[in-house]
């Protein structure tokens, strides 16, 4: 049986998803991915019939993005949990993802030289890997491009294509099930620091930032992940548990835009969090 890995470049994926669902590329903020599992069983499904049926066994995943200082969202986190996924976090910079592309060339090249994989599924658009793929193959590994149709907003470089042994283009019913546009909205959750000149900018109503604070408690205390297992006793102390700590500082962090997380803001959303499991 041969060994399958998916190589899956999250930014191609959300922009040229979110051209194909709606017309145009959606920012990464009115996006959101609810059910990445059943996304890539069907591109595993769609590799298996261009081998006639013969079995593949998808041994892993990497998911590829960009973080804003390093740190993981909350949807980063779910897809990095999920089985045999692993999560490759390069940075966002200037509106645009930074060292992402390294990242895929260098498991690329790993994969190939160790023979972890008979074929690589690649979905992505960039020229700058059509060297890698070139190397990967001179290693004896099969090289499948999966892509959206272009438009005139997207396209996946030509010469990419022609490199791949095999390439498989991205239906709507790939991604429909999956990837969700979502109304735009203003609401955020505010820091609470101190301004340069705070008798001239007040502070936000103290009753709307503890009500998206608490939403984001909620959301963590009824993740099914933490089931029977989100606190810990610690130094005499209830605690949340590290795993959900971390999803916890990555959603506060990605409501407000801002990281590191304010110490204050974080250890509220802890008490808090804490509160809401002993309640439960």
């Amino acid at each position: 049986m041969r060994n399958l890995i998916l190589l899956i470049d999250a930014g191609y994926l959300y922009s040229a998803g979110s051209d194909m669902l709606s017309g145009k590329v959606q920012p990464r903020e009115r996006l959101e991915l609810r059910d990445p599992q059943t996304l890539l069983s069907g591109l595993k499904e769609a590799v298996q019939d261009l081998w006639d049926g013969e079995p593949l066994r998808l041994l892993r995943t990497y998911w590829y993005d960009g973080a804003r200082d390093g740190l993981p969202s909350a949807s980063q986190i779910q897809i990095g949990d999920l089985p045999r996924v692993k999560l490759r976090l390069g940075r966002v910079s200037g509106g645009g993802q930074k060292g992402v592309d390294g990242l895929i060339i260098l498991d690329l090249i790993t994969i190939a030289q160790n023979k972890a994989a008979d074929v690589i599924l690649l979905m992505s658009g960039d020229e700058d890997l059509r060297e890698t793929v070139l190397h990967a193959q001179g290693y004896g590994v099969s090289v499948v491009l999966a892509g959206f149709p272009a438009t005139a907003r997207q396209r996946q470089s030509v010469l990419l294509m022609r490199e791949a042994d095999h390439t498989l283009s991205v239906t709507r019913e790939h991604v429909s099930a999956s990837l969700k546009i979502l109304e735009p909205t203003s609401a955020t959750l505010p820091i609470e620091t101190a301004p340069e000149d705070s008798s001239q900018i007040s502070a936000p109503p103290q009753a709307e930032s503890d009500a998206q604070l608490d939403a984001i408690c909620r959301s963590v205390v009824q993740d099914d992940r933490f089931r029977g297992q989100l606190t810990e006793e610690r130094n005499g102390q209830v605690r949340l548990v590290s795993r959900a700590d971390r999803v916890l500082v990555a959603r506060i962090a990605e409501a407000t835009g801002v990281f590191p997380v304010d110490s204050g803001l974080l250890q509220r959303a802890r008490t808090r969090c804490v509160d809401l499991a002993s309640e439960d």
